[in-house]
């Protein structure tokens, strides 16, 4: 009988023990709620931005932090670790078809990412570590699908390896990373005018002049749209997409500040519509259009006097 009480004891404590180092790991995201992450998974939604690099475009809009916080099992020594897992990249598929890779600590490696690579050492301290592990996207030299992130999407999966000092069995623990917005991007190095902004300013309009249509109002600007690649004997067509907001009162116009006010694109004669896309070619590497930006004003209406902008996105693609 007394072996048996004894028996119940041991369990016991066995039990409270594995219970005290189970929630070993905590991580969060940009300074957010911290996570158990004994769930082994978490959903990451991040501001998406791209920032160009040495051959490769970083989505790197995020932090990811983690802890071994104090008093949840182990010793003052103990420690837990983070390594890749085999494939522990698993683009999402709005990159399908692109070469992805992550940026670890500094190192480069593409897809498919080798297994056991160290991400991260959290000790027992409670110390917040840096997960120093971001997606890219490899820039190719020749006109290639731009990307078009749309706000929820997922970017990708990063799988990593869960393993510690205090004995217990290693396990994986995953960073479902999406989209907290839409956002586009090209990840070619050819370039419409060699990437420069590209400014149009209609000076002083009389308002009164203005049609509403974009073929009849005489208010224009026409600007030379030249293409290019680094490498010699590319010949390819292209498409050339404008990004931007319509305008409220006419869809096939970008719009501007002053609401009455709206900007058109024109390419041969025809309107180009936000959203939208012409096609072109490229020869030995080079190509151009000279297209015709048209101020317009909402039907009925008499714009107010003053400065007005907008901003909008050329993006050079294959069809």
């Amino acid at each position: 009988m007394k072996i048996e009480v004894f028996m119940k004891c041991l369990v016991g404590f066995l039990l409270l023990l594995l219970a005290n180092t189970a929630s070993a790991i905590h991580c969060r995201v940009n300074g957010g709620a911290w996570q158990n992450m004994d769930y082994g998974i978490m959903d990451v939604y991040v501001a998406v931005r791209a920032t160009p690099g040495d051959g490769r475009v970083m989505l790197d809009g995020y932090r990811i932090e983690c802890k071994y916080p104090p008093g949840v099992g182990g010793g003052a020594q103990d420690k837990y670790f983070l390594w890749t897992e085999q494939n522990a990249l698993s683009p999402g598929g709005v990159l399908f078809g692109h070469q992805t890779g992550l940026r670890i600590a500094g190192l480069h490696l593409d897809s498919p990412i080798p297994e056991n690579i160290h991400v991260a050492t959290m000790p027992s301290d409670g110390r917040i570590i840096t997960l120093d592990a971001y997606m890219y996207v490899n820039t190719t030299r020749v006109p290639g699908k731009y990307i078009n992130i749309r706000a929820g999407e997922r970017l990708g999966v990063l799988m990593l390896k869960r393993t510690n000092t205090i004995q217990l069995p290693w396990d994986s623990v995953s960073f479902w990373i999406h989209a907290n917005n839409s956002f586009y991007f090209q990840p070619s190095t050819c370039t419409i005018n060699n990437n420069a902004p590209i400014d149009v300013d209609f000076e002083q309009v009389d308002a009164s002049s203005l049609e509403a249509s974009p073929g009849a109002t005489p208010v224009r600007k026409v600007i030379p749209l030249r293409y290019s690649c680094p490498d010699f004997g590319i010949n390819t067509p292209i498409t050339i997409t404008l990004k931007g907001q319509r305008s409220s009162f006419n869809s096939s116009v970008l719009a501007l500040s002053n609401s009455d006010l709206g900007v058109g694109l024109l390419r041969n004669g025809s309107v180009v519509s936000p959203e939208s896309l012409y096609t072109s070619n490229i020869y030995n590497s080079a190509g151009g259009d000279d297209v015709t930006f048209a101020l317009v004003r909402r039907p009925g209406s008499l714009p107010v006097a003053g400065p007005f902008s907008g901003s909008a996105t050329l993006i050079m693609g294959v069809p």
